[in-house]
């Protein structure tokens, strides 16, 4: 990390292109409290514009989400003392199917990779991961969410041993391909 090149450029949500939003409220839910507040702290240290909510089970963030402001994306630990995450996860995508979440865990496997994925997740991180990675797939995450709906937008394809998810939108021809290295966007021509 020293280089510099490991860490993500700190920006705010005014470098995006097309984000007029002042804060990006990120729901993180992780029963490991000092893990929870490392990452809280990290998250908040690379993108001052997000303002990272922790909650540390199920029942927290469901309690959270009834009194607090909807979040923007949710990052979610698999294994929660009172619950399962990926239970959490079809909650929220019932709620709001357009929400990224981020799944995370210490025991991943292609079943669960999967599993997460079907139910609407963007994709499943495994522990410990790196903030870089996080914060370039929450960011992934909400970009691809954030792309305008004339339609609806299918995820044709998560290929889990390049890290790659490809998003298709069949009504303008656009496809992004979101890789850990870069964001890739083009549109196909007849």
């Amino acid at each position: 990390m020293e280089n510099g090149r490991d860490q993500p450029r700190k920006i705010n949500s005014r470098d995006r292109e097309g984000d007029d939003k002042m804060e990006t409220r990120l729901l993180y839910v992780e029963d490991n409290r000092n893990l929870a507040e490392f990452v809280g702290q990290h998250l908040k240290e690379l993108r001052p514009s997000w303002m990272v909510m922790p909650a540390h089970s199920c029942g927290e963030a469901r309690s959270m989400l009834s009194r607090e402001a909807v979040p923007d994306a949710a990052v979610l630990d698999v294994n929660l003392p009172d619950g399962n995450g990926v239970d959490l996860l079809g909650e929220l995508k019932a709620a709001n199917p357009r929400l990224p979440v981020i799944m995370v865990s210490g025991a991943c496997s292609d079943d669960l990779f999967s599993r997460v994925v079907r139910r609407g997740a963007y994709t499943l991180i495994e522990k410990p991961f790196s903030m870089m990675d996080l914060v370039f797939n929450i960011e992934s995450a909400v970009r691809l969410a954030a792309l305008p709906r004339g339609g609806k937008v299918v995820t044709a394809l998560a290929l889990r041993e390049k890290n790659q998810a490809i998003a298709l939108r069949p009504q303008n021809r656009q496809i992004a391909l979101y890789a850990p290295q870069a964001l890739y966007s083009c549109l196909l021509t007849r």
